[in-house]
């Protein structure tokens, strides 16, 4: 894998002197006011099965030093929507609960979708190329972004919850950055007369790029996320960050005219494997995705890209790797097996703790959801 060298442009070497094994130099900026989560009289209730982790009208986080989304660890699921196939090869031989679950019980905060795009113009959901379909949203994203923004309207205290969309995203015609135009649509799009069905989440409850842009006037992505300029976490509870892993998205949404109501840049990309220094220097990744940590030499490649401020994302389907990415600090873990490799619910690192690489000295779990004993 090719991974981003430290100090690979001019302006990096100042920031990162002296960084090796420590959380960047922070400037902390005012709480920006980006709006409430609506949970008026209509709101649904927390499911029954939803777990004891988070009541929006209970006690607030306890106090600490400030925080940002750098300083969390997140747990969450890979390929969330997946469900037990027995026609499929053994290592797709595992399932997920329905969303609640996972995002109360479980305590995900993390999750991650197979999408392929079809001539109906919708993005369906599955495990490509493994004749693995078995999905609790087959027959359309909306059928897993809908009970997610759901609970989240429910539980707004959570930890901002990332969502990483994979695999190629083709269509025979349209081009592909009508494809990206429409998924940005079905996220937060308002009701069009070409697509009248509205997004599955509120504006509010979305953390954009242009979001992280506006608080930081002048700076591109890279060199926000780079300086530590993340807002406060009190600014992103309840909230959803959407990260496309489609490399060919990295161009087509910096170039990319919006042909729907002007949407707003709804997707952050990351730094992938395959990228040049040259490609990464132009572009405005803010995630950094690396493959399991399978040795040291892995996880010490990424302790690097975890100390340039980047947030990283690694998958751990076993004891071992799992262990190895928490104590290389990398941000967000997914797992096929979460009730297995991640803390048990009711312990001080469910369902998000303070990164044992990039948080302050004195965070502690509690501080970061608003939860209940």
């Amino acid at each position: 894998m090719t991974l981003l060298p430290l100090g690979c442009a001019s302006d990096m070497n100042d920031m990162m002197d002296g960084m090796s094994g420590q959380r960047p130099d922070r400037g902390f900026v005012e709480p920006m006011d980006l709006g409430l989560v609506d949970v008026g009289p209509d709101a649904a209730p927390a499911p029954p099965d939803a777990g004891p982790d988070l009541d929006p009208r209970q006690r607030p986080p306890e106090p600490g030093p400030p925080l940002t989304l750098y300083d969390l660890a997140l747990r969450g699921t890979y390929q969330s929507y997946h469900l037990h196939d027995g026609a499929a090869p053994p290592n797709n031989d595992f399932e997920h609960p329905e969303f609640p679950i996972q995002l109360g019980t479980q305590g995900a905060r993390a999750l991650h979708f197979n999408l392929a795009f079809n001539t109906s113009k919708v993005f369906e959901v599955y495990n490509h190329g493994l004749a693995d379909f078995a999905s609790r949203c087959l027959g359309s994203i909306r059928d897993c972004f809908r009970p997610i923004g759901e609970w989240s309207r429910a539980n707004p205290g959570h930890a901002p919850i990332i969502v990483a969309l994979d695999d190629p995203i083709t269509v025979d015609n349209g081009g592909f950055d009508g494809t990206l135009d429409f998924l940005q649509h079905v996220i937060t799009g308002d009701p069009d007369p070409r697509v009248p069905v509205p997004g599955m989440f509120t504006r509010e409850q979305v953390f954009t790029p242009d979001d992280l842009r506006a608080l930081n006037p002048g700076l591109t992505l890279r060199e926000i996320v780079t300086r530590g300029l993340w807002p406060p976490l009190d600014a992103m509870r309840g909230r959803f960050i959407f990260v496309i892993l489609e490399p060919m998205a990295r161009q087509s949404l910096r170039d990319l005219a919006w042909g729907l109501d002007e949407e707003p840049e709804v997707l952050f990309w990351p730094y992938v494997d395959g990228t040049s220094d040259e490609e990464l220097a132009a572009d405005d990744a803010a995630f950094a995705f690396l493959p399991p940590l399978e040795d040291e030499a892995a996880a010490a490649r990424a302790e690097q890209v975890v100390d340039q401020g980047f947030i990283t994302w690694t998958e751990a389907h076993d004891a071992e790797t799992y262990a190895r990415a928490s104590a290389a600090g990398v941000h967000v873990i997914v797992s096929k097996f979460p009730d297995a490799l991640f803390p048990a619910p009711g312990s001080d690192e469910w369902p998000v703790s303070c990164n044992p690489r990039t948080a302050p000295e004195g965070c502690r779990p509690r501080q970061i959801e608003n939860r209940v004993p």
